[in-house]
């Protein structure tokens, strides 16, 4: 058995964050392929995922 590795915390909110873990550059680079591939499985469902593309935009927009 390994040993369980410590959470990477953001010292300033005491909470781990997924960036801390792997890098800001890292993050968002997954966060941008993510985000292509559900945009291309939602484009392959025609027009009635309009609304939940709509929403997968703004989410995919917003700061924590």
């Amino acid at each position: 058995n390994s040993p369980t590795p410590e959470p990477i915390v953001r010292e300033e909110e005491g909470k781990a964050t997924w960036p801390a873990a792997v890098g800001g550059a890292e993050a968002r680079r997954r966060a941008d392929a993510l985000l292509a591939r559900s945009l291309a499985a939602l484009a392959a469902l025609g027009p009635g995922a309009e609304r939940l593309t709509a929403l997968v935009e703004r989410t995919a927009g917003r700061a924590s």
